[in-house]
């Protein structure tokens, strides 16, 4: 994303368009977070990531998890 209007541009990645859908709902909560740097969208992710797997080890998909958010991982830990 480089433009603000990127966030509403969804693609061909499952794990990018679940960030993109978690981000437009803290941008339109009625308390917007103040101050967000880096660090705390990745944070956001972190956590997006943490239930994603939760839900993936409960439900026993974790390799569909693996399909859709290991490259993200990857590159998440490369920033």
């Amino acid at each position: 994303m480089n433009q603000y209007c990127d966030v509403f541009k969804f693609g061909q990645s499952a794990s990018i368009n679940t960030i993109k859908i978690k981000v437009i709902q803290e941008l339109i909560q009625i308390e917007r977070p103040i101050n967000w740097t880096v660090g705390c969208f990745k944070e956001s992710i972190a956590e997006i990531i943490r239930i994603e797997k939760y839900n993936a080890i409960s439900n026993k998909t974790l390799r569909k998890f693996e399909i859709k958010w290991n490259e993200l991982i990857r590159d998440l830990n490369k920033i």
